[in-house]
Formats: structure tokens, C-alpha cells, sequence
């Protein structure tokens, strides 16, 4: 006997699925997270355009509306269609879509004086009081350069689209660019901020990195020497069993930074990079190590 709730003559791989329509509801819900803005943003713009109290007001007519209308129309399939769903978000880091997910795949495949170049192109897309047309404008940057460091698109290819959507993104940007000397100045200070202790931050850690591989050598031939063997009292040791966690002794490094007299980086970004290193998460805390059982072994290192 069929079932009352089922639909009748259809058979079971075709029948409405629960978890199709759920599926359904978070893609439909996804939807209007992401495109949310983008969908009311251009009620905001109409409104603004033909504000009578505005100081130079836009005439209400036939031919103003269709212009506006054409203008927002093409500006939202060139920078969203095109741009976002057709180009950027080809582009994935594992899943992950945005500005952040771009740098990561370009740092991976650039050079270090481009991956500085990426760093830079960040901070001032964060910089822009504007911050929705500088943002769109570093996405497409950063989308063209991904495209021909890690897919080898070929450059004239490169260079034809991102000379026609950076003119487009530009105008955008040279619009809100009046804005600068009215509040804006507060955001570029903030993200010339942010840039400031990101790039001292990235520089520290590439100088700490260099003088602990100068002192301790390679991991690697630290690793080789253990198994090299050598030490008479640790055959007993080599034995097979389950290692008892609620014994096992942890041991962390803890590296205090002074300021040297090496010209490595300029003497205010060396006090920068000692302040922010005091911030830093504990280490033992972030493994979640036992603190009766962790031993902290200390070090210095001059930047």
C-alpha cells in the first residue's frame, strides 16, 4: 500500500527530498548573505541621486532614470557578475572565497618581493575610506596576478581583462576620492596603520627565523641526527609500546627579543616588533599543554 504522504506515480528517486529542501534553504539563505548588500545597495544609490535635498540634485525625468538605471545596472554585471562570480570566485582557497583567500594562493606561487607587493596591495584595500571600491578594486588586482602566476594565463589575455574591469573599479574609486578631505582621513589612518605593524610584524619574523636557523641549523638535519643514533644509552630506549600522554613532558621554546645594532630595520619598527611580540598567544596555553608538565626553555635573539 503507497504511502499517504508520498507523491503518487512518482518513484522513489524522484520523490521531494527533506535534505534536498534544506539544502535548497541554506543555498537560498547563503544567497542573501553574500548578495544581500548588492541587492539593496542600488535603492541606496537611487535615492542619493535624486535627493531633492541634496545641493546639486539630479532633475527627475525620463532620461535621467533610464541613465541612472543603465549606470547601476552594468556597474553591478561588471563588477559582480564578470568580476565575483564568473572570475574571482574561481579561485578558491580550499573552499574559502575573499580577498584573505587570494593573497593566500598568490603568496604561494609569488615571488617574496611580489608576496611583499600582495601585503601592500591588502593594507590599502583596508586603507580606502571607500572601503567597498578599494576592496573591489584590490580583488581584481589580485585575481589577474593569481591568474597568471598560478594558472599561466597568458599576458596579453591578463592585461586586455584587467585593463577593462581596473577601469571600471577606477572610476569608482576616483569618485569617492573627493571624499578624502571630508572623514575619510580617519580609515586611511587606521588602515596605514594596520599595514605599519603587519609589514614590521612580517619583517621581524623573517629576521627571527633567519638568526634561529643560523644558530640551530636546519630541522631537518637536527631530525637526522636523533635517528643517526650514536648515543650508547638509548638503545634501551628503542622499544615499541603506547606513549602515556598523562606522563609525557612537553618541551617549548621561549625567545625574548632585544633590539641590536645590525642596520635590519629602522629603530622605531624594532621597538614596534619587540612591543607586539609581547602580545602573542601563549604557546603552552594554545596546545593546551599541562603547565606542570611543559618546560619553557628561554632564549634571545637580537633584530
Amino acid at each position: 500500500m503507497a504511502d499517504r504522504g508520498a507523491a503518487p506515480g512518482l518513484p522513489d528517486t524522484q520523490r521531494p527530498s527533506g535534505h534536498d529542501t534544506a539544502r535548497l534553504a541554506l543555498v537560498v539563505g547563503a544567497l542573501g548573505v553574500v548578495f544581500g548588500d548588492i541587492g539593496t545597495s542600488p535603492i541606496y544609490t537611487l535615492q542619493t541621486v535624486f535627493n531633492p535635498s541634496d545641493p546639486h540634485p539630479v532633475p527627475v525625468s525620463p532620461e535621467n532614470v533610464y541613465g541612472v538605471v543603465s549606470l547601476v545596472f552594468w556597474s553591478v554585471v561588471i563588477i559582480v557578475l564578470v568580476t565575483y562570480v564568473l572570475l574571482a570566485m574561481r579561485a578558491d582557497n580550499e573552499g574559502e572565497g575573499g580577498i584573505m583567500a587570494l593573497i593566500t594562493l598568490l603568496r604561494r606561487s609569488g615571488s617574496p618581493r611580489g608576496r611583499r607587493a600582495t601585503a601592500a596591495l591588502a593594507a590599502l584595500a583596508f586603507a580606502f575610506g571607500m572601503a567597498v571600491t578599494g576592496t573591489i578594486t584590490i580583488t581584481t588586482l589580485l585575481f589577474f596576478c593569481i591568474a597568471r602566476a598560478r594558472w599561466g594565463t597568458p599576458v596579453w589575455l591578463v592585461a586586455i581583462g584587467a585593463t577593462v574591469l581596473l577601469f571600471v573599479d577606477l572610476l569608482f574609486v576616483a569618485a569617492n576620492a573627493t571624499k578624502l578631505l571630508h572623514g575619510a582621513w580617519l580609515p586611511l589612518l587606521i588602515g596605514l596603520t594596520a599595514f605599519t605593524v603587519m609589514t614590521t610584524w612580517q619583517r621581524g619574523r623573517e629576521l627571527v627565523t633567519a638568526e634561529r636557523a643560523r644558530h640551530e641549523g636546519p630541522l631537518r638535519e637536527f631530525v637526522d641526527r636523533l635517528h643517526s643514533g650514536g648515543v650508547p644509552a638509548l638503545d634501551s630506549a628503542q622499544t615499541e609500546g603506547q606513549l602515556q600522554l598523562d606522563q609525557a613532558s612537553y618541551f617549548l621554546s621561549k625567545i625574548e627579543l632585544r633590539r641590536g645594532k645590525a642596520p635590519t630595520m629602522a629603530p622605531w619598527r624594532k621597538r614596534l616588533f619587540i612591543a607586539t611580540s609581547y602580545i602573542t598567544a601563549d604557546a603552552a596555553e594554545y596546545f593546551g599543554l599541562p603547565r606542570d608538565r611543559t618546560v619553557i626553555m628561554g632564549s634571545h635573539i637580537e633584530v
